[in-house]
């Protein structure tokens, strides 16, 4: 039996899951990204996500990161990975340092500090960045956006042949481009993000 009643919604071939109620927990997850945003109590539908994106250190946000942390371990899996403003780095490892001394295990995790406009690469062709929010000290949104190259304009009408050639002369074929797929902003007021 699950542990959370999370509402479910799908939006192109993205499932979100969670559950969002000021002041008692928030946790938005998206398995097919592998990313958590915030980890409210840490339902178990949400355990086997990877990656924890922490907007803030407010307790409905994030009380159940240590045992989202545990319960991995407990299950054989890899320690999760939580990226958390910097100025909580400090305080969250003392707080799952001292869950660990309570519960008898040391718990492992992946905790990594982020400022406005850092970047992190999750997956092979996804990243997260960080962007400043007005909630409270160091609070931060993120966008999870795909990295992709595409072919420049220039050589759309070549052969794949044309094309190896090209590659094999080191000619610059393509360019990067980033895809926004999803952003979130936790607890913020409105201002201009631009």
């Amino acid at each position: 039996m699950a542990s959370h009643n999370l509402a479910k919604l799908k939006i192109d071939e993205f499932e979100m899951l969670g559950y969002s109620v000021g002041g008692e927990e928030t946790v938005i997850g998206m398995p097919q990204l592998d990313v958590c945003f915030d980890i409210g109590k840490a339902p178990d539908q949400l355990i086997s996500i990877n990656n924890v994106l922490l907007t803030h250190g407010h307790i409905d946000h994030s009380a159940g990161i240590a045992y989202y942390l545990s319960h991995r371990n407990f299950c054989g899996q890899k320690p999760g990975r939580v990226f958390a403003p910097e100025n909580l780095i400090l305080p969250l490892r003392e707080v799952i340092d001292g869950w660990g001394r309570v519960d008898g295990n040391k718990i492992p995790a992946e905790l990594i500090g982020m400022r406005s406009g850092d970047e992190y690469q999750i997956k092979p062709n996804l990243i997260i960045r960080a962007f400043a929010t007005k909630h409270c000290r160091g609070s931060l949104g993120f966008c999870v956006l795909e990295k992709k190259k595409k072919l420049k304009d220039e050589y759309l009408g070549l052969s794949g042949e044309e094309i190896v050639a090209l590659k094999k002369k080191h000619v610059e074929i393509d360019y990067p481009v980033e895809i926004p797929i999803v952003s979130y902003l936790g607890d913020t007021r409105y201002h201009n993000f631009a």
